[in-house]
Formats: structure tokens, sequence, C-alpha cells
């Protein structure tokens, strides 16, 4: 399917480009987001506009991303419950690296987190990208550490020892009401 971009796609090509998609991708994706028009006699003639424009503004929108990536955090540490291996109970998704780089003072979209490397898993250090504009790519270190406290395993293990602890009580309460029961029943039998 022809469709001329209304805004730049990474891989793809630039506002104003006509370019040959498949259905699918277009449908789905780049025609509902109102990334790309289809192609007709009037879209080619507003594809130049948008051309033109673009190229005016280009400058300034670089400008602005760059101004915008030197008030990034270049290390960011998040921290998550893990296995004794370093296994995560759950992942670290680019929507958690976007939130705690936005808490550090810079706002970052989670579609700006590029996910080259997909979910992060295991505790240890990893280099994301961050993408504000095609020319306007950056690397950020994400920091994963163990998470401890209070409600960590050993919190837990205590509350299971404590319902074993009640399930011992309540074990001896009812020998103790079947003892007592025998011995009213001897009691009745003997006279």
């Amino acid at each position: 399917m022809k469709l001329v971009l209304l805004e730049t796609v990474q891989k793809l090509g630039e506002v104003g480009d006509v370019v040959e998609v498949r259905n699918g991708y277009a449908r789905n994706f780049l025609i509902p987001r109102q990334k790309a028009i289809r192609a007709s006699e009037e879209a080619l003639k507003k594809a130049e506009e948008l051309r033109m424009e673009y190229a005016r503004q280009r400058t300034q929108i670089i400008e602005d991303c760059k101004a915008r990536s030197e008030k990034v955090a270049r290390e960011i540490t998040i921290k998550r419950l893990c296995t004794e291996s370093g296994h995560l109970y759950g992942s670290v998704t680019p929507a958690d690296i976007a939130e705690g780089l936005s808490a550090l003072g810079a706002a970052v979209d989670k579609s700006e987190i590029q996910k080259s490397m997909g979910h992060i898993k295991e505790v240890g250090e990893y280099d994301v990208e961050v993408s504000f504009h095609p020319e306007v790519v950056f690397s950020v270190k994400v920091v994963v550490e163990e998470e401890v406290g209070e409600d960590s395993g050993q919190a837990r293990v205590e509350g299971r020892e404590e319902d074993s602890d009640t399930q011992g009580e309540v074990a001896q309460e009812a020998e103790t009401e079947v003892s007592e029961a025998e011995k009213s029943k001897e009691e009745d039998s003997a006279s």
C-alpha cells in the first residue's frame, strides 16, 4: 500500500516521503496513529507542502530535542525483588525506565526508550538507548539492583513459621477436646 508519511518514522522515512508498506502495517499502525495517509493526488500535493514545512522546522526540532536530552540523567538505578541467583520477579520495562527518568526531572515517554534487547529480567547494568528524534539518540545506563527491605523474603518466611505454630496450637486443642470427650463417654458408660 502506498502512503504519504505525516511524520518521521524510524527505519521507514521522513515527513512527506511516499513509501510502500504492507497493508497490515498501514491499516493497523501508521494510519490509525496518524503517522501516514493513503497516497492520492491530493495527498501528494500535501506531502510536498509538509516536506517544505518540515525542512524549515527541522533545525528547531533538533535543537529542542538536544536541549531536552541534556536534562536527562545518564544513569538510573531501579530496585526490584529478585531470587538469590539475581533473576527478577517480573521485569524492568521501558515504561519503568521512562518513569524513573521522569522522576529525576526530565519528561521521557516510554515510546522514546528503544527496546533493542527487550525487557530486563536480571540484576545488573544495562545500556539503553533513548531516542527523542532519529538524529538525537543517546545512551542511559540502567542499574538494576536487588530490593532489600522488611517486606522481602525473610518476612514471608517468618509469617509461614507463625502459621505453622498456630496450626500446632489448634491441633493440640483439638486433641485435648477429643480426649475430654472420650473421658466423658467412659464416665457415662461406667454409671
